[in-house]
């Protein structure tokens, strides 16, 4: 609630498989945006700007052999903008899910922080001299921005912690650390929700013994200090196979 108040990205890490991804989704149907909930997975090749555009120059190479065709002569049929991109640009009620933001190189998510504090972006690649013609053709001008009474989606960004993210980009976010729950309770519950079968189908006995087994399995790896903890997405793998 304070994320879309403040218009500020929601920042969730957490060990790998606890559910940062899935909680993305689920604030996306409990706002019921769930047509509107747009993923996006970032890469360590990903760049800041292939979230908002991308230019097709190959295509536009190829086209250009064919003296006949009139629009390789210009840039802006060869320009798309990417999800994020498009969701600012529509200025539509939605939810944007940037996720494990820390795979990309450091300066990802500098070169994401005047974006995600203005919600509006450039397209460097388009020349100025066509930012009328795209505008007119695509919708969009070489300044993307949500038209007048517009609203900022909801950015949703999760990290595993895989590497420490800059100040500047952590002092811009809402942060949630979400934690391994401690109830045994909980942990069958969210056994059951993700199983997907009927609850009849599978004894509570087994889920009660193997959430036991599992939670002292987690206990004696922190001794250990494994290097990956089991955490639910393995447990609910584990009673699924059993």
């Amino acid at each position: 609630n304070l994320a879309i108040r403040l218009g500020r990205p929601l920042l969730i890490e957490g060990e790998a498989g606890c559910g940062k991804t899935r909680l993305a989704s689920a604030i996306a149907e409990e706002l019921g945006l769930s047509e509107q909930f747009v993923a996006v997975t970032v890469k360590s090749t990903s760049l800041a700007k292939d979230l908002l555009y991308r230019f097709d120059a190959l295509r536009r190479l190829q086209d250009a052999q064919d003296p006949k065709n009139e629009a390789a002569r210009h840039v802006y049929p060869y320009i798309e903008l990417e999800p994020l991109g498009h969701v600012i640009q529509q200025g539509k009620p939605s939810v944007v899910l940037i996720d494990e933001v820390d795979k990309a190189d450091i300066d990802f998510p500098n070169d994401l922080l005047d974006v995600l504090d203005r919600f509006e972006f450039d397209i460097e690649d388009l020349p100025r001299s066509e930012s009328e013609r795209c505008l007119n053709n695509r919708g969009f001008g070489r300044h993307v921005t949500a038209s007048s009474g517009g609203v900022r989606p909801l950015v949703i960004i999760t990290s595993n912690r895989e590497k420490q993210l800059p100040e500047p980009f952590l002092r811009r976010c809402l942060y949630i650390q979400l934690e391994f729950p401690t109830d045994q309770k909980v942990l069958e519950k969210i056994v059951n929700k993700n199983l997907g079968v009927a609850t009849h189908a599978i004894s509570s006995q087994l889920v009660a013994e193997a959430v036991d087994r599992f939670c002292r399995i987690r206990e004696r790896g922190q001794e250990l200090n494994m290097q990956k903890l089991p955490a639910t997405s393995e447990l609910v793998d584990w009673v699924r196979v059993l």
